[in-house]
């Protein structure tokens, strides 16, 4: 038998070490592989099935109507809706071009606040890297996230119904504007 002497201070390093270990396991199983080179983390949390289901029912619905939707997130409801018109149309391009970055917070969806969805048709060519790096070329919606408070940044849905937040560098005033909706 052989008997280890182990002073107190390197224990605590090797559970440490033993613990970062697991929770590294951990975190790397809630990664999971949607396809060939792109993975889905399933911490992007959406604190409101409400939400969740504007979201969804956006391309499934095909929208026929072509209308400007104001979604009311505390409520969880559309408050007001809007035709779409060139204006309408031309500021949602603008924001498509102005993407400087990824939307780098955990939880994407604020607690309070508004989203604007904006059906585009036909969909909007885009050209910015952002968006090409994740094989999204075309734009059918574009959803603008309103927070109470914070900046608006965007949400593009890919072709697969996967969600991608961006920062842009845009004014939305003209937008709120067009759509009588003062904030």
């Amino acid at each position: 038998m052989m008997i280890i002497k182990i002073r107190k201070r390197s224990l605590y390093i090797i559970l440490t070490v033993i613990l970062t270990v697991c929770l590294g396991t951990i975190c790397f199983v809630s990664i999971h592989k949607t396809d060939k080179d792109s993975y889905n983390l399933s911490i992007i949390q959406i604190p409101h099935s409400n939400v969740e289901a504007f979201l969804s029912q956006s391309l499934d619905t095909g929208n026929e109507n072509k209308v400007v939707e104001i979604f009311d997130i505390s409520k969880g409801e559309v408050i007001k809706t809007e035709a779409v018109n060139p204006s309408i149309r031309k500021e949602a391009e603008k924001y498509l071009n102005s993407i400087t970055g990824m939307f780098v917070k955990v939880k994407a969806i604020p607690e309070k606040g508004y989203i604007l969805r904006i059906p585009l048709e036909p969909p909007v060519e885009v050209k910015s890297h952002w968006l090409a790096d994740y094989g999204i070329n075309s734009v059918e919606e574009l959803f603008v996230l309103l927070p109470e408070q914070g900046t608006p940044y965007l949400l593009v849905l890919d072709d697969q119904s996967r969600p991608y937040f961006y920062n842009f560098d845009g004014n939305i005033e003209p937008l709120l504007e067009r759509l009588g909706f003062p904030l």
